[in-house]
């Protein structure tokens, strides 16, 4: 009994602090003096400048909440812009094939570039095509009118393309515009080189260098490159002429294999 009076009366004495101090607010908010008016004012002007930072914190979040999915927008289109550049250039590879297959008279085996095989001395490329396509080994690489390598090893559904970027390929070549011949060959760190060019020959940077159909694997008039430099030697019989190749291996994606029979 007794702690139960006790908490009634602890619940009494809650109940009149209470009063106490709605009162006091009262008096406060009721009385016009100098004073209370000076903390009345002071009190709103801190509500309000609480209320304005609230204000900008909730712009805040809204514009970067804003920007977020504008980013997110941005980002979208840009991809989509990628993806569509990247298709438009994909369509016109594919459109400058069709029409080089179908304005000459051999015929070409279209293949996708799917793989790549490199070493120091090797530089290989892996094609979708094989020996139920009609490719066989020694096929010419082409893109349109330009030479990329031939066939070096055939499976069933895949074959593999020995390139120009490496130092086993060999090919004989001509400059068009002199007709100087000789044999164009990879050195290394993406430099060619013509070589069994005669010292003195008629050949400047700037000429066109086309297969010169001496062999029974590449025809004629594949484009190769066009010379960069031109080194005569004293006392050789022989000079080094630097080839800047037409083709980027590494951005090779789809390639046509040339179909004679008599390269066969």
């Amino acid at each position: 009994m007794q702690s139960s009076r006790h908490q009634s009366s602890g619940h009494k004495d809650y109940v009149v602090l209470l009063i106490a101090v709605l009162f006091s607010l009262l008096l406060i908010l009721s009385n016009r003096s100098s004073q209370v008016e000076s903390i009345k004012q002071r009190s709103l002007s801190i509500r309000g400048a609480v209320q304005q930072r609230f204000a900008v914190l909730n712009s805040y979040i809204a514009l970067r909440e804003e920007n977020q999915k504008l980013r997110l927008q941005n980002t979208r289109l840009s991809l989509e812009n990628c993806r569509m550049r990247t298709l438009g250039e994909e369509n016109a590879r594919l459109r400058n094939l069709l029409d080089y297959r179908t304005s000459n008279d051999f015929e070409l085996i279209p293949a996708s570039v799917i793989g790549a095989y490199s070493t120091l001395s090797m530089n290989y490329i892996i094609l979708d095509k094989g020996e139920k396509d009609g490719v066989q080994k020694d096929m010419p690489i082409v893109l349109p009118e330009v030479l990329v390598g031939k066939i070096y090893r055939v499976s069933e559904s895949k074959s593999m393309g020995h390139v120009m970027a490496d130092k086993n390929f060999r090919v004989s070549a001509r400059v068009m515009r002199s007709g100087v011949n000789g044999i164009l060959k990879y050195q290394q760190a993406g430099n060619y080189l013509l070589t069994e060019v005669p010292n003195r020959s008629d050949v400047v940077p700037g000429d066109s260098v086309f297969t010169s159909g001496f062999s029974y694997v590449f025809p004629e008039g594949l484009l190769l490159g066009t010379v960069k430099t031109v080194l005569n030697r004293e006392r050789t019989i022989f000079m080094d002429v630097g080839i800047k190749p037409v083709v980027e291996f590494g951005k090779l994606k789809e390639v046509m294999i040339l179909k004679r029979e008599d390269l066969r």
